[in-house]
């Protein structure tokens, strides 16, 4: 059965983990690239939400709770470069690019359809 991706508004995902993901990486390496592609979400992710619940709230604590989220990630990110090593950061470098092209597309797709 064929998905025809022209009708939705998601773009056609062009293979982006499993390029030469299985046989060319060690686990290793494997846990350093997914530490290195999630690391800035998820520390952009947990600043906003954390800071919005503090604006609810009227708490700090949860302003500082996602200022160490954000502080997590830069860890995460370190500890991915230390992992994956010279190929890893290349390809890892090459995924978000991809990723990047993905959700433009995405993002250029939904502003066409909104201005309808």
């Amino acid at each position: 059965m064929e998905v025809r991706f022209s009708h939705f508004l998601i773009p056609k995902p062009r293979n982006l983990f499993f390029t030469y993901w299985i046989m060319e990486f060690s686990p290793k390496s494997r846990f350093g690239i997914i530490l290195i592609v999630i690391s800035q979400p998820f520390g952009v992710v947990a600043l906003l939400v954390c800071n919005a619940i503090a604006l609810h709230q009227h708490n700090a604590f949860f302003s500082f709770l996602g200022v160490g989220g954000y502080a997590l990630s830069w860890g995460m990110l370190v500890l991915g470069l230390l992992l994956s090593g010279k190929e890893g950061i290349t390809y890892s470098c090459d995924l978000l690019k991809k990723l990047l092209g993905y959700f433009s597309e995405l993002a250029s797709k939904s502003r066409r359809l909104l201005s309808r």
